[in-house]
């Protein structure tokens, strides 16, 4: 896996959130900003459909409008007490995205982790903490994977302002293959943006057929919410009683496998023949 940067920028006070308050009044103020966030969720739940595609729910009950896919969070606010950050990036909930998380004794954000550490004062303090950010800067206590482009290799030879590899600053430090660059993460991508796919949606930094049935053509008019793609039939219920079986999204069909025809019939090209 690529070792890639978010520059998430966050407020301390708010990452740690009200639910770490213990007081009474606190309490009854959580429970305002609880009721709020579940009608925000609802809201945000409402709007799903149209912008990812489906309507999200379970670990992942949010729709992302920068990536048009169900996350966890898109602000601290959706996150625990465990977990305070969200990674706008990903969508995720993490124990830290920026220094501001972290406090007391472990005041430094590991980044490639995401996890609050000690500072360091020499290079030994960051090859025993985590060996992948081998260099220690003295100013600000934290532990760097690359002081410059010297200490970056392959796809990722160049050294961010914070002191981590990845594949680009800007669009120009990328090929034809996937031309645009996630300033926040430093990776070269398909698409940042819908207008960078055409005809198509960019979902998940990735040019799409569709994200809901509207984007889809006649003859192919169901959006496949999990592939992206057009398709003529989702299920058998897309199906009428003459071709009956969906033969995975490319059409409808009399069978798809010979237990679909009358014994003495086997199933040929969608259809039934004797055998």
């Amino acid at each position: 896996m690529k070792k890639i940067i978010a520059n998430t920028i966050v407020v301390g006070c708010i990452a740690i959130g009200l639910a770490a308050c213990s007081d009474d009044t606190a309490g009854s103020d959580n429970s305002g900003s609880n009721a709020q966030n579940a009608q925000n969720t609802a809201v945000a739940n409402n709007a799903s459909q149209e912008i990812c595609g489906v309507v999200c729910g379970g670990g992942e009950p949010l729709c992302s409008t920068e990536t048009k896919t169900c996350v966890e969070c898109t602000v601290d606010s959706h996150c625990g007490v465990a977990q305070p950050a969200c990674d706008v990036a990903d969508g995720e909930c993490r124990e830290c995205v920026a220094d501001s998380h972290c406090f007391g004794d472990r005041p430094i954000c590991d980044l490639l982790e995401n996890e609050c550490v000690t500072s360091c004062t020499a290079n030994a303090d960051c090859t025993t903490q985590n060996d992948d950010l081998p260099f220690c800067d003295g100013d600000s206590g934290r532990c760097l994977e690359c002081r410059d482009a010297a200490d970056c290799a392959g796809d990722r030879a160049i050294c961010s302002p914070a002191g981590l590899c990845v594949e680009c600053e800007s669009d120009a430090d990328c090929g034809p293959g996937e031309p645009f660059c996630r300033p926040d993460r430093g990776q070269c991508v398909d698409c940042t943006a819908d207008e960078h796919c055409g005809a198509a949606a960019c979902v998940d930094f990735d040019c799409a057929e569709c994200v809901v049935d509207a984007d889809c053509p006649t003859a192919r008019p169901l959006c496949n919410p999990a592939e992206r793609q057009c398709q003529t039939c989702l299920t058998n219920d897309d199906c009428g009683e003459e071709t009956p079986y969906c033969d995975e999204g490319e059409g409808c069909f009399e069978c798809v496998e010979d237990e679909h025809c009358a014994p003495g019939f086997e199933c040929d090209n969608g259809a039934c023949i004797t055998e």
